[in-house]
């Protein structure tokens, strides 16, 4: 009975580091400044990233757009001459599941309407079914001056399943504003594992009290 007490004991206490398993990540970072004199940047790669580029503006004043994805973080941003920059970071993100249910915390703001747009967008697909679990895009138009994401998702997931979290950031330099984007997310366990995890823990306590373990 020991035996099978400490066995169980380590396995509710293993769920405290449930999760997920990464399987590979990609990132792509692009942009350009500049009306009268342009610079670009085009980069892509398995590890964070990031590019900038500088040019001349629409009334000749410098203009530097800049964009950087990678450690569940993307951002992108343009400032100085306006109609003259445009940036973009994208970042995907597959994984296998290793709890039955996860936590995801999505956390990010866009600046106002511009001619290219300021825009956030999310997404969570399980790759093995082929379904978008779910999906968010910000709005754009003159009525939407600035927009702002909070959002935790309690997610059911298939242990085994492989998933796919995709994260995007675009901003540009236009009438309105100077463009500034960014996106940040976590991935927990379940509260239900951590708390799981925490009994397990106590009762190898209490067993190794009794016993002398």
């Amino acid at each position: 009975m020991k035996y099978v007490a400490l066995i169980l004991t380590f396995a509710l206490a293993g769920s405290v580091y449930a999760g997920t398993t990464p399987i590979s990540q990609s990132h792509h970072v692009s942009g350009s400044a500049g009306f009268i004199e342009i610079d670009s940047y085009n980069l892509s790669g398995a590890l964070p990233i990031s590019g900038s580029a500088t040019g001349l503006g629409y009334y000749e004043d410098p203009v530097t757009a800049s964009s950087s994805a990678g450690n569940y973080e993307v951002s992108a941003s343009v400032v100085g001459s306006i109609f003259s920059g445009s940036a973009l970071a994208e970042s995907t993100y597959v994984f296998m599941a290793d709890s039955p249910v996860l936590e995801l915390w999505i956390h990010g703001a866009t600046g106002m309407y511009s001619w290219d747009g300021n825009i956030i967008a999310y997404s969570l697909k399980d790759l093995t079914l082929d379904q978008v679990l779910f999906s968010y895009s910000s709005p754009t138009g003159f009525e939407h001056e600035t927009v702002s994401v909070n959002q935790t998702y309690h997610v059911a997931t298939e242990v085994g399943h492989e998933y796919e979290l995709f994260l995007s950031a675009v901003a540009s330099e236009g009438d309105v504003s100077p463009g500034e984007s960014y996106l940040q997310a976590r991935i927990i366990p379940a509260p239900g594992a951590l708390l799981l995890g925490g009994f397990g823990l106590g009762l190898l306590g209490v067993l190794r009290r009794r016993s002398g373990w």
